[in-house]
């Protein structure tokens, strides 16, 4: 399998600006982290339950807006990016896996994030960040984006194995009410529709919230190159208009037969964008099995779009790693 920047190198390569070590921590020490802060080493913090003295101790080494530590200290919010400029704070969730019936479904997680540092904070201790920090720390990364990544990354590969098993409870629950019908399987229907209701309105918001921001950059370089493009072509009939109507000899009868071609030019784009929308797994077909799809099956898909979505930034990324500082 080939190599990505999101994985980790095994040496540094100094030639290629490749040099980055992340130490991670889990416990607030605010001499190697005021330490850090003043060699601008990029560093992941990882607290499990923290306390108010601990939020309060993060306001203090690193001088974050009072609301954005109100905000730290109160869980049970929607996905959300808030720009503080220094810093970013963000809410984002994972899900929960091996939990027990009737525990919640979901788990949250906030992220406070800069070109300097990233910190996430969460309730119960999560495997999958346990994992990443365990692959992480202290080995060479190609730049901070891409740990960042690897943590959003991981929480949202936590969607996935509880999906397959609310499918596989599907089956048996088909299987159980075809043979004999009972209040147990009610009981579990009701239980299902909770658990991906709430995913679903987590979910949905968190694939917007990274998508935004492409949405914003993708519009912004359109419109840029319309516009360039539009002047260029204007700069460049006007000279040709000048060249055949005051030239002579065969070249301007052949630019003369040549004006019908740009008249197709709109033709063809518009072309274009009708077979990527009708095309299968084009625009079309995503809108219709987000709009159509039953509640049960609109979750698994939202959940495979985002994972989609972060893959799709990942092969986006540059490769300089001092154009991917976050701040």
């Amino acid at each position: 399998m080939p190599a990505t920047k999101a994985d980790i190198l095994e040496a540094e390569d100094p030639a290629r600006g490749i040099n980055l070590r992340v130490p991670c921590f889990t416990e607030i020490d605010e001499e190697k982290l005021r330490d850090q802060l003043e060699h601008d080493h990029f560093f992941w913090l990882d607290i499990a339950e923290p306390t108010e003295d601990d939020i309060e101790h993060l306001g203090h080494v690193f001088d974050f807006h009072p609301l954005a530590l109100e905000d730290s200290l109160h869980f049970g919010q929607r996905p959300k990016l808030d720009d503080f400029g220094d810093y970013v704070f963000m809410v984002f969730y994972g899900a929960r896996e091996h939990r027990e019936q009737g525990d919640e479904p979901l788990d949250e997680v906030h992220v406070f994030l800069s070109g300097k540092f990233l910190i996430t904070l969460h309730h119960a201790p999560l495997p999958a960040l346990k994992a990443q920090r365990d692959r992480i720390s202290g080995r060479v990364m190609h730049s901070e984006q891409f740990v960042v990544y690897r943590v959003l990354d991981a929480l949202t590969d936590t969607f996935f194995p509880p999906l397959a098993e609310i499918d596989d409870e599907i089956d048996d629950l088909e299987d159980g009410i075809v043979q004999q019908p009972t209040d147990e399987h009610l009981h579990r229907i009701f239980a299902l529709k909770r658990d991906l209701v709430a995913m679903r309105k987590v979910v949905t918001p968190q694939r917007d919230l990274l998508a935004s921001s492409f949405i914003r950059d993708d519009l912004s370089m359109t419109l840029w190159i319309t516009l360039v493009s539009v002047v260029l072509v204007a700069i460049v009939s006007y000279v040709l208009a000048l060249y055949v109507r005051f030239g002579a000899g065969p070249l301007p009868r052949i630019v003369r037969s040549l004006y019908l071609i740009p008249m197709f030019v709109p033709v063809v784009i518009a072309v274009y964008a009708a077979i990527t929308f009708y095309v299968d797994r084009g625009g079309a077909e995503e809108l219709r099995l987000c709009y159509t799809a039953q509640p049960a099956e609109r979750a698994p898909r939202i959940a495979a779009s985002l994972a989609r979505s972060i893959g799709a930034a990942r092969s986006a990324a540059p490769d300089d790693r001092s154009s991917v500082r976050l701040v």
